[in-house]
């Protein structure tokens, strides 16, 4: 049985994003994320600290992957990445053991 895969980001915004844009970019990407294969759902949430989690569930690893590999260039995506401080980026997949 192929189990799904959690996708987490961490990331920070780089020093001159605007909050508003970035917010407009995250829900825009929402459109491209919707027609990658094996996606299921996408949450975006935000620390009192200002570091952004990304979190992702799709049905496979490889789903995962190659979503991960197209999201930097594309152009529908580059509004929401460019507001992001690369060198603060976290990612991880895990295989999802367990739900409620």
């Amino acid at each position: 049985m192929n189990k799904h895969v959690i996708e987490c980001v961490l990331f920070r915004l780089a020093g001159n994003a605007d909050l508003s844009a970035f917010l407009k970019a995250a829900e825009d990407v929402n459109g491209w994320v919707n027609q990658q294969p094996g996606f299921i759902a996408r949450n975006l949430s935000c620390t009192a600290q200002g570091e952004w989690i990304e979190h992702i569930e799709w049905a496979s690893m490889e789903d995962a992957q190659l979503a991960a590999s197209k999201i930097g260039q594309t152009e529908a995506t580059m509004p929401f990445m460019s507001a992001i401080d690369a060198s603060s980026v976290i990612m991880r997949h895990a295989v999802l053991e367990v739900t409620a």
